[in-house]
């Protein structure tokens, strides 16, 4: 029960790592190293 848990964390994990990614990419057009932390700090305090 308890690696069932692990990998849901991981899948959403793997999932905000890509929408950061590609919203950076897409939008903000930021080098990878400065978008993406930013965004993903500004989604987790969201």
């Amino acid at each position: 029960m308890g690696s069932y848990l692990l990998l849901q964390v991981l899948t959403i994990v793997f999932l905000l790592s890509i929408s950061t990614t590609l919203f950076n990419k897409k939008i903000l057009n930021f080098p990878a190293a400065i978008g993406v932390p930013i965004f993903s700090t500004l989604f987790v305090l969201m």
